[in-house]
C-alpha cells in the first residue's frame, strides 16, 4: 500500500511538470506555487498520460515514427461508403446502433423475438455464484481442452476450483 502511494505521488509530480511545460521559475512567479505542487490523483489536470502517449506516438521525429499507419478498419469503411452512397432507400447498417429516417432506434424484428424469449423464462435475477455457471465453465473447459484431454484425468472441475489437481 505503502509503495502505490510513493509510485501516485511520483506520478502527481511528474504531472504536475509536464502540466508547466517546465516553464520553471518564471511560470511559478507568474502562477503561484500551486502550479509546481503535486496533485493528489483523481484530480483533474491539463495532462492525461494517455493522451500525452497519443500525442507522442503521432509526431514524425517521435520514438514510433518508423511504424507505418496500418490498414483501414473495414467496419469503419461500412459507415464511410453509406455516407457517399446517394441511394434514397440506403440503410446505414455499420457500426453503432439502427436509426430510422427521424434518428429514432430501429430495432429490428428478430431483437424483439430475442428479448421476448428471454423475458419468458422467468429469471430470478440472481448473481451467479463466484465460480460461474458450472454447466457454461464444463462446456467451455471441454470445447477447449477436449473432452477426452489428459487435463480432465488429472483434475477435479469443481466451482471455486477449476484445475486443482486431485489429492493422493
Amino acid at each position: 500500500m505503502k509503495e502505490t502511494i510513493m509510485n501516485q505521488e511520483k506520478l502527481a509530480q511528474l504531472q504536475a511538470q509536464v502540466c508547466i511545460g517546465g516553464k520553471g521559475t518564471a511560470h511559478r512567479k507568474k502562477h503561484g506555487p500551486a502550479a509546481l505542487r503535486p496533485r493528489p490523483l483523481g484530480v483533474t489536470t491539463a495532462f492525461h498520460p494517455g493522451l500525452a502517449a497519443t500525442a507522442a506516438s503521432t509526431r514524425p521525429n517521435s520514438w514510433w515514427a518508423h511504424v507505418k499507419m496500418g490498414p483501414t478498419d473495414l467496419i469503419l469503411g461500412v459507415t464511410e461508403d453509406f455516407k457517399r452512397d446517394t441511394n434514397r432507400k440506403k440503410m446505414n447498417l455499420g457500426v453503432g446502433a439502427y436509426q430510422d429516417d427521424n434518428g429514432k432506434p430501429y430495432v429490428l424484428r428478430s431483437v424483439r423475438k430475442a428479448e421476448a424469449q428471454i423475458a419468458a423464462k422467468n429469471f430470478d435475477k440472481e448473481y451467479l455464484p463466484i465460480g460461474g455457471l458450472a454447466e457454461f465453465c464444463k462446456a467451455s473447459a471441454e470445447l477447449a481442452l477436449c473432452e477426452n484431454s489428459e487435463v480432465f484425468k488429472l483434475a477435479d472441475l469443481s466451482l471455486y476450483r477449476p484445475f486443482r489437481e486431485r489429492e493422493p
